[in-house]
Formats: structure tokens, C-alpha cells, sequence
């Protein structure tokens, strides 16, 4: 009895370890499972990182090529950087200013030349454009192009850009050479941005060209591009000035009467053109109006503009701002647009459908940017004296004024930079 007792024990014994070991089993291969599960999510994890930093790496790239000679340039190429950040997030774009990449030092002093240039001798400048006009370049342009090359050629091999669209003629020059010296394969598109075009634009090595109008592709194909390479799509502006706008929202926003009319009144980067003797003027013969007067960086002229509103009796609803980042706005509040003849002014103000007044023009491109105008009913060109009676006038034009407005519709291309998008996405995927 005893023997069975200690056999049925060590039974007992012998399942109790087998049920623990079996346990044991069980939960190691729990254990190795889940360190399995662990290695397998680490591992998909580091694949996934290294897919990503594999699309990171080969994210389309455009470089975006600029001069400060006028504001109208950098305007463009920032429209460009901003349209692709905001519907392109898979694509970088790197915008450049050459001259300051060059030298932050001499960018300054050619900057502070050109706008002496263009101030103080305007029937010089007018000369010059028209001398580059009639034949090749300006040694001027051409010593510019020699500067600028090789600081340019080492900028695109450091960037590495899938595209490149520039919007200066200089760079233009510049590109076409290392383009024809079969130093540069990327292709490059030209944005051009004025209503006529220069000699000075046009480089046959250079793949593509955008104009601003139909006359401006004429312009190009004349002087001996591919017609077929150029397109007529517009100069590129800003999404803020191509959204539609509500005046009645925009003149309670900025406090202004429902019930009378505005002036947005705008001074060139350069200070060209006598603002403050328009504003008096304005002031003196106006009844019932209202004022937005845009002064820019321009410290000097809005001293000035505040000073003649602090002398007038009228009780005029004025406004004055320097630098701003709400000019669609206050166009789009305005019924009349007095601006500088630049192409960059220009166009935001026909995206606003906002008739125009061209109130100065430099010899040159701004002057015939000043005739399309003219010629194509889009506004209208002020003449030396009464400007702003002339601006008063037009005010109080209904028929004048629904006209102007009527044109500007159907010439404006508000699907600018979504076509701009068609032809370079066609470049990028094209190497």
C-alpha cells in the first residue's frame, strides 16, 4: 500500500512538472512571438523612414532666379514660390536673388546705380533701351552677364534643380550662354514681365518663354525664338489678387463709406512720377471721395502725404500706409487705380478688375506698357498737367469705367499660374 502511495506521489509529482514546464513552453514562445512582433513593426518602421527619406531625396526641385533692378522681378518669383508651397507641397522651390548671391556688397551698389539711373536721367535711360533695342544687347548688359555667369553656374550646380525659371532678362543672357556652351542641361523657363519685350530677354538657347500678352509673343518670335516654345499666359501675380473679392466686405474692413467712391493711389519703388502734387490735387478738386495712398519704403513721400492732409479742410476719408502686404485688398476696395506704368502694377490691378490710371512712365518698357493700355481699353494714360482732375473725371465716367472694366475681364487670365504649373510640370518630369 505503502509503494502505491509514493508511486501515485511521485505521479502527481511528475504531471505537476510537466504542467509547469509545459507552461513554462508556452509562455516563452508568447515571449518570443511578441519579440518577433516588436522586430517586425522596427524593421517596417525603418523601411517606411528610409522609402520616405528616399522620396525626400528625390523630391522634384525648382530653382527660382531673380534680380532686384526693379520690384516687378522679385514680385514674380515670390507669386511662383508661393503657388507651389501652397498646391505643390511634394515639390521644393529655392528662390535666389543672383546679384545679392553674387555679392550681398555689389548688389547694393548696382541697386542704388540703376535707381539713380532711372531717376535722374530718364531721357538717358529711354536712350539706352531703345539703343538695345535696335541692336544686340548693351555692352552694360553684357558686362553684367560676364559678372554674374560663373556665380550663377556654381549656384546651379550646388542646387541641383530639376527646373529653373527666372525673371530677369540678365539672368536670361546668362543662362542662354551656358546653355550654348553645353554647360547647363536643366531646362529653363523665362517668365517675362512687362507688356512689350526687349531685346535683351530673348536668348534662343533658352527652352521656354511666358509673356504677358500676344503682342509680347510676337515680340519674342521676332527676335528669332521658336514661336512654338513661347507661351502667352500672363505675368504671374500673387493668389491673393486673383481670389474673388467683395468691396462691400473690403470698404467695411478698412472703414470706408459704402456710398463714395476710392482712389488707390500707389507710388513706383523708385519714387518716379510727382505723387504728392496728385494727392493735393485730389484733395483740392475732389468732392465726396475717398483716398488709399500706398507710400511702399518710401519714408520721405508719406511724411509728405500726411503733412498735405493735415493741411486740407476737406474731410475726406484718407488713408496712408507705407509697406503693406494688403494692396489686393485696397485695390479691390477702390473704384479707380492710379499706379506707375510697370508691368508687376499693372497686372495686379487688372487681377483686381480695378480700371486704371497711368499717372508715370519711364522711357522704355513702362511707356509702351503705358500704350497697351491705352490701346487695348484697359485704362487710361493721365497727361502732364490736371492729373488729378483727369483722375476725377474718370471717377465719375459710369460708362467709361464699366468699359475699362468689361476688357480687363476678358484680357486677364486668372488661371495664370495653374497654366505656368502645366508647362513646368512638363519640364520637370521631362529629364
Amino acid at each position: 500500500m505503502a509503494n502505491d502511495k509514493n508511486l501515485k506521489n511521485k505521479i502527481k509529482k511528475l504531471l505537476f512538472t510537466y504542467f509547469v514546464l509545459l507552461l513554462f513552453l508556452n509562455k516563452t514562445n508568447v515571449f518570443c512571438k511578441d519579440v518577433s512582433e516588436k522586430e517586425k513593426n522596427i524593421s517596417l518602421s525603418k523601411s517606411i523612414d528610409q522609402k520616405l527619406e528616399n522620396i525626400e531625396v528625390n523630391k522634384k526641385k525648382i530653382l527660382v532666379l531673380y534680380c532686384s533692378t526693379g520690384g516687378g522681378h522679385k514680385t514674380c518669383a515670390l507669386a511662383i514660390k508661393e503657388y507651389y508651397e501652397k498646391k505643390h507641397k511634394e515639390i521644393t522651390v529655392e528662390m535666389v536673388d543672383v546679384l545679392e548671391n553674387y555679392s550681398s556688397e555689389k548688389n547694393e551698389k548696382i541697386i542704388k546705380l540703376y535707381n539713380r539711373f532711372v531717376n535722374d536721367f530718364q531721357n538717358l535711360y529711354g536712350f539706352v533701351y531703345s539703343i538695345g533695342n535696335s541692336y544686340f544687347p548693351s555692352l552694360i548688359v553684357k558686362k553684367v552677364e560676364r559678372i554674374m555667369c560663373g556665380s550663377i553656374y556654381n549656384l546651379i550646380n550646388d542646387s541641383k534643380p530639376d527646373s529653373i525659371v527666372i525673371t530677369h532678362p540678365f539672368i536670361a543672357e546668362a543662362l542662354g550662354n551656358l546653355k550654348y556652351e553645353k554647360k547647363l542641361k536643366t531646362p529653363v523657363i523665362c517668365c517675362t514681365t512687362d507688356y512689350n519685350i526687349h531685346r535683351v530677354w530673348v536668348n534662343k538657347n533658352i527652352d521656354i518663354y511666358i509673356t504677358a500678352c500676344f503682342e509680347a509673343q510676337q515680340d519674342v518670335s521676332k527676335f528669332g525664338f521658336n514661336e512654338n516654345k513661347i507661351f502667352s499666359l500672363g505675368i504671374p501675380v500673387k493668389q491673393s489678387f486673383l481670389e474673388d473679392a467683395n468691396k462691400k466686405d473690403l470698404k467695411a474692413k478698412f472703414n470706408l463709406d459704402q456710398k463714395k467712391p476710392v482712389v488707390f493711389l500707389m507710388s513706383g519703388m523708385n519714387g518716379c512720377g510727382n505723387v504728392e502734387e496728385i494727392f493735393k490735387e485730389l484733395l483740392d478738386f475732389g468732392e465726396n471721395i475717398q483716398i488709399i495712398a500706398i507710400c511702399g519704403t518710401n519714408d520721405d513721400l508719406r511724411f509728405k502725404l500726411e503733412k498735405i492732409k493735415e493741411n486740407s479742410k476737406k474731410d475726406f476719408k484718407i488713408i496712408i500706409v507705407g509697406l503693406t502686404d494688403k494692396v489686393s485688398d485696397y485695390i479691390n476696395a477702390s473704384d479707380v487705380s492710379v499706379i506707375k506704368a510697370g508691368g508687376m502694377s499693372i497686372t495686379e490691378t487688372l487681377a483686381c478688375n480695378t480700371p486704371i490710371a497711368v499717372f508715370f512712365a519711364l522711357p522704355g518698357q513702362e511707356k509702351k506698357n503705358s500704350e497697351f493700355v491705352v490701346k487695348n481699353n484697359l485704362g487710361i494714360k493721365l497727361n502732364q498737367k490736371n492729373k488729378g482732375k483727369q483722375i476725377l473725371s474718370l471717377l465719375h465716367d459710369k460708362e467709361k469705367i464699366n468699359l475699362i472694366k468689361t476688357n480687363q475681364k476678358k484680357f486677364f487670365n486668372k488661371n495664370v499660374l495653374k497654366d505656368l504649373d502645366d508647362v513646368i510640370q512638363k519640364t520637370l518630369h521631362s529629364n
